[in-house]
């Protein structure tokens, strides 16, 4: 579950990157948490549907052309970062 500071923009997973204090954005803005109104099941079920249907079909195409290139996203910023890289030079 997202959450946004109100003041600043943070972004903050309530399970993966919580704030310190529950609804206070850690920065010294120290604005409110709050969950966008589109960030709901029935939002995301949607772009499911979406990536199903337009996303996933031009995925295969280019996995079946030798074209694209899949990156792990598990981990840090950095891991992933460095695995991007790894893949362009």
């Amino acid at each position: 579950e997202r959450r946004s500071c109100k003041v600043c923009g943070k972004s903050y997973h309530l399970d993966y990157n919580p704030p310190k204090v529950a609804g206070i954005c850690d920065y010294p803005c120290s604005g409110v948490l709050f969950q966008r109104e589109d960030d709901n099941i029935g939002t995301i079920l949607n772009r499911l549907k979406t990536y199903e249907s337009s996303t996933k079909p031009l995925l295969d195409f280019y996995k079946k052309s030798g074209l694209a290139r899949i990156v792990d996203g598990v981990g840090t910023v950095n891991d992933v970062y460095v695995r991007i890289k790894n893949l362009l030079f």
